[in-house]
């Protein structure tokens, strides 16, 4: 912990790996959770525990943004422009009205760009330790797919693609948005008739998504729920109407 200051009144209230966490970041964040929860009608814990999670939230995210660096990782000046917009379109506005709006609660712009930075940044790691977790052998791979020939002879078989937008666990407030936006608008541009395949190699985050983001052909079974729960309405070339 230090009380050096940094800037107009603001100071340092934590170091981690030469990543700073500010009074005014800990203030403006909180903020903006009080903001969330009162718009959802959620409600906020006594003001020195809400404060103190939001600290050690704060911590655990510089942790993971100096690992970042540490790996190499840069996100570029495009990517953050189109967050931006798509945290413009989640809220309704303009870009420039946007940033009146961040003026009015305080919140320069550039700064407000660097914690979008920051936010891409952490759902990269997290997104890259969950990949670090999953290992299935070829082995295992061959003997489902033999199980599952021999169980499903002869049923209807379904070919089904995806767009995926992935959410981190624990995502925060502002990545949740810009993910919810980013697969609005995907769908959007389908049903103003753009081709599936098209949207899907732009959009989708699945290892499929060169090939259009085919799963394959599968029997009605072997589909995860939320497909098949809706592909039997669909007919060849639908697009679920809804996310």
């Amino acid at each position: 912990m230090s009380g050096g200051n940094v800037r107009g009144g603001d100071y340092i209230l934590a170091i981690v790996n030469q990543e700073l966490v500010t009074a005014r970041e800990l203030d403006q964040r909180m903020y903006s959770l009080r903001e969330s929860a009162r718009r959802s009608g959620a409600e906020v814990p006594p003001v020195d525990e809400f404060r103190r999670k939001v600290f050690d939230t704060l911590i655990d995210e510089r942790a993971q943004i100096s690992y970042a660096r540490e790996l190499g990782m840069k996100i570029d000046e495009a990517e953050i422009d189109r967050s931006m917009l798509n945290v413009a379109s989640q809220n309704q506005v303009t870009l420039a009205q946007l940033r009146q709006r961040l003026v009015q609660e305080g919140m320069d712009y550039t700064r407000f760009r660097n914690n979008l930075r920051d936010q891409i940044m952490i759902e990269r790691v997290r997104e890259r330790e969950v990949q670090a977790r999953i290992r299935i052998s070829d082995a295992d791979i061959d003997a489902f797919l033999d199980a599952q020939r021999q169980k499903n002879g002869g049923k209807t078989e379904y070919n089904v693609a995806q767009i995926l937008v992935s959410v981190p666990d624990n995502a925060s407030e502002l990545v949740v948005r810009e993910r919810q936006s980013r697969i609005e608008a995907a769908l959007k541009r389908l049903q103003s008739g753009e081709p599936f395949e098209k949207v899907a190699q732009e959009v989708s985050e699945d290892a499929n998504k060169a090939t259009g983001s085919q799963i394959g052909l599968r029997p009605l079974e072997r589909l995860p729920d939320v497909f098949a729960e809706r592909v039997q309405d669909l007919r060849t070339g639908d697009v679920s109407p809804t996310i």
